[in-house]
């Protein structure tokens, strides 16, 4: 895996996608501050990990550090080139099913009966 000094990055701004580039400055300084300041605790570590992963640990080592699975590790990583910081955040996974069926509160929502 390599890292180059530009990163593009794509922003949603006024109703539509522009892209810019990050510096490797820029970016280390952000996996810094959710690392530092996250809201959640998984989303910190997956930070560090990418932090380690940039200067140069392999992903068998951060998985080691971190003590999860080299494809959990490899997940992380291909989850912040696809989206950076956004991507490590989890997913919603589930829960408990709705009481009242989609369709049905769409119906609702048509005949003006919330």
């Amino acid at each position: 895996m390599s890292y180059h000094s530009l990163r593009k990055v794509a922003v949603f701004s006024c109703g539509q996608y522009e892209t810019f580039t990050l510096t490797d400055v820029a970016v280390i300084k952000t996996l810094r501050e959710a690392i530092r300041h996250g809201p959640y605790p998984y989303l910190r570590e997956r930070a560090h990990a990418i932090l380690l992963s940039i200067r140069g640990y392999s992903m068998s080592e951060i998985a080691a550090i971190f003590e999860v699975r080299y494809q959990t590790v490899s997940d992380w990583i291909d989850a912040w080139d696809d989206y950076g910081l956004r991507g490590l955040y989890k997913k919603h996974e589930g829960g408990k099913p709705p009481a009242i069926p989609v369709t049905s509160i769409k119906s609702l929502q048509q005949q003006g009966l919330q």
